[in-house]
């Protein structure tokens, strides 16, 4: 009888896995199956490795599609990292998944982030915006629509030395992100600033931000006929409309019924998009000591 140490069991068993993973592609997995575990169509997943290919994902002996898709598949289905290293499918360990969604995100932020989530400059882009919300929702000259979000985060240290994690405690109860999204009037996110912790009021965070000052440039320089939606949590500022706290005009009334109601028009069209936010980020909790040093600097920097 022939004894097999653990060290040659954990080796075969480590060719086994790798075996199975080079020689899997979960392209070949029925469309709804695909979509249930990576939420999103085969095309366009295929399309995304794609778009997303870079000399960094080349190195290794992991597939440069089952990189991604690896990632793909944590950021669908919100759990750990161990949970999908051990999946059979993919057959990844958590350290080569850790790798995999660190990779994978930085190329969709350096790749993708510029042409996918992009603010109307050109004099064509601004028309087709400002003409989307007259169409929708009545409303002359608006580029697009603010508000803040927040996104879930694990408690972070409350000793750091200078971003305690109560300063990521929002008014909700729990940690967080407050993320400020602009979108257009079909929901598409047009502007996104992720830079400052769930403590932080919607209206700080957009004193600080660049699209703000966007605004107050082309204001001063002369182009006074712009403007996004927010509201009342916001300033009101001749480049932001906000509801009147007392109308007292019918016109006045009219502009806070039909434009700015939180029952009605642009609002619930904002209102959806932080929605589908925070639902897929329910159960996505950013591990505290992957928050960036300088994501949490900026916080201090207005």
């Amino acid at each position: 009888m022939v004894l097999v140490s653990s060290a040659e069991r954990n080796y075969q068993e480590r060719i086994r896995l790798e075996r199975m993973r080079d020689n899997s592609n979960p392209f070949e997995l029925a469309e709804e199956k695909f979509q249930k575990l990576f939420r999103l169509p085969r095309s366009a997943a295929f399309q995304l490795v794609s778009d997303l290919d870079d000399q960094r994902l080349d190195e290794g002996f992991i597939p440069k599609h089952l990189k991604v898709l690896s990632a793909l598949q944590f950021f669908a289905q919100g759990s750990y990292q161990a949970a999908v290293g051990q999946d059979n499918f993919i057959a990844l360990s958590q350290p080569s998944v850790s790798r995999c969604i660190k990779i994978t995100a930085d190329l969709i932020v350096e790749k993708l982030l510029p042409n996918c989530i992009k603010f109307p400059m050109t004099e064509s882009e601004k028309l087709i915006a400002m003409t989307e919300f007259q169409e929708l929702f009545n409303m002359p000259n608006t580029l697009g629509a603010v508000d803040g979000t927040h996104i879930s985060i694990a408690k972070p240290s409350i000793n750091h030395p200078t971003a305690p994690g109560n300063l990521f405690y929002n008014r909700k109860g729990f940690y967080s992100i407050n993320c400020q999204i602009v979108c257009s009037a079909k929901g598409k996110i047009i502007g996104l600033n992720p830079n400052f912790p769930g403590s932080t009021h919607d209206a700080a965070i957009w004193r600080a931000s660049t699209i703000n000052h966007f605004f107050k440039s082309n204001f001063l320089s002369g182009e006074r006929n712009q403007w996004l939606l927010g509201d009342k949590g916001y300033p009101l500022q001749p480049w932001l409309m906000t509801p009147l706290m007392a109308p007292t005009t019918e016109a006045e009334r009219a502009y806070n019924n039909y434009a700015l109601n939180d029952d009605n028009h642009y609002d619930v069209e904002i209102q959806d998009v932080n929605i589908v936010v925070e639902e897929e980020n329910q159960d996505f909790l950013i591990e505290a000591r992957q928050i960036p040093e300088e994501l949490i600097q900026t916080h201090f920097n207005y």
